[in-house]
C-alpha cells in the first residue's frame, strides 16, 4: 500500500470519549469511506465501530473505565455528523493503573517514510500487569488478538465500505502540501505499559 492524498469528502475521524477516574480519555479513530455517507449512514457506521471495533478493545480495559459517547465527522464534502451516547464499562473486573498507563498499539508502517501509527487505549488492569510489563499470559489471550484484528479490518455498513488509515502531514520528515494516507494491515501490542502524559488528571485527554 502506497502513501495516497486523501479525498477529504469520504474521511472520517471517529472520536471515543471514555471517562477514567474522572479524567476525560479520547481516543482517535480514521477511516476512509468507499463513498460520502449521509448522516444516517454515518450513524450507521458508528454502531457498527461500537459493536465489531470498539467492543473488543473493551475486553481488555478494567470495568473502571466507562465509555459514554462515540463521535464521527466526514472531513469535507456534506460534513456529514453522527453522536451515539453509550453507557458501557471495560469487561475486566479489576482496578484499573491510572488514566495515563495504557495498552499501546503500534501499526506497521508500509515505508521507511512515514511513521508507525499508535493507539493507546487506557484502562490496563493491575492484574495483567507486574512492573510494568504486560503478562504472557495475557498477550497470549485470544481477547488480545481479537482486537488486533479489530484495529486494522474494514468494515461493511449499507454497502458502503469503510477502512482504517492513519493520516500523515509529514513525510520523510518533510511537510506535506495536502493531507495524505497509508492503510495499516499490521498492527503489534507492545509488551510494556505505556504512558500518554496527556492523559494525567488536570492535564487534558
Amino acid at each position: 500500500m502506497t502513501v495516497t492524498l486523501l479525498p477529504a469528502n469520504r474521511a472520517i475521524k471517529l472520536l471515543v470519549y471514555q471517562n477514567h477516574s474522572g479524567q476525560l480519555v479520547l481516543n482517535r479513530f480514521h477511516y476512509l469511506a468507499s463513498i460520502e455517507p449521509s448522516n444516517t449512514e454515518l450513524l450507521s457506521f458508528v454502531n457498527e465501530f461500537a459493536t465489531s471495533v470498539w467492543s473488543a478493545v473493551r475486553a481488555l480495559q478494567s470495568n473502571a473505565v466507562l465509555t459514554y459517547r462515540i463521535t464521527a465527522e466526514v472531513l469535507g464534502g456534506n460534513l456529514a455528523l453522527a453522536d451515539l451516547p453509550l453507557n458501557v464499562s471495560g469487561a475486566h473486573p479489576v482496578e484499573a493503573l491510572p488514566p495515563e498507563a495504557a495498552f499501546s498499539f503500534r501499526f506497521a508502517r508500509v515505508n521507511a517514510g512515514v511513521r508507525g501509527g499508535f493507539k493507546r487505549i487506557s484502562g490496563v488492569p493491575e492484574d495483567r500487569q507486574a512492573s510494568g510489563i504486560l503478562l504472557q499470559s495475557f498477550l497470549n489471550q485470544p481477547i488480545v488478538a481479537q482486537c488486533r484484528a479489530a484495529l486494522i479490518s474494514p468494515l461493511t455498513v449499507s454497502s458502503i465500505d469503510y477502512v482504517p488509515i492513519v493520516i500523515i502531514s509529514t513525510y520523510n520528515a518533510q511537510p506535506l502540501p495536502e493531507p495524505y494516507y497509508w492503510q495499516p494491515t499490521a498492527v503489534s501490542l507492545r509488551n510494556t505499559v505505556g504512558t500518554q502524559n496527556t492523559r494525567r488528571r488536570g492535564q487534558g485527554a
